[in-house]
């Protein structure tokens, strides 16, 4: 598949495998991340956390590109001031713990129950795409 990909005009190779990565991280990890927020956080916190998840593609890389799932920035309610003025965010604290608090992970759990699915549905995804590609 790589010199399938390879053969192709750069561009066109990251276009296909670009909007695979999305395509997977909207259908496969976005639904399964704001389950997880709803069922293991709950409450209203876990509310605004599965409201908030979004896909994001990663900051530019020279030659590496990728998409993720996370949180939108600046979300009301996420920030806490302590009465020493220290900040806590919210999210960050529940997905990893903190001092008392376990850590509820909702995000890598998420990735870690649906990491067969996304490997085999960005497989099929690139191979449509460089089929299709390749009959043009």
């Amino acid at each position: 598949m790589e010199r399938k990909l390879s053969r192709l005009e750069k561009k066109v190779g990251k276009k296909i495998v670009r909007t695979a990565l999305r395509r997977v991280a909207k259908e496969v990890l976005l639904p399964a991340s704001k389950d997880n927020a709803l069922n293991m956080v709950g409450g209203s916190m876990g509310a605004l956390i599965a409201k908030s998840l979004a896909v994001r593609a990663l900051k530019r890389r020279r030659g590496s590109f990728g998409v993720r799932v996370m949180l939108k920035p600046d979300v009301e309610g996420f920030v806490d001031v302590s009465a020493s003025g220290r900040r806590f965010y919210i999210p960050g604290i529940i997905e990893y713990g903190h001092d008392n608090a376990q850590p509820i992970p909702y995000l890598r759990n998420a990735a870690a129950a649906k990491k067969q699915q996304v490997v085999q549905m960005a497989t099929s995804l690139i191979k449509t795409g460089i089929e299709s590609e390749a009959r043009k």
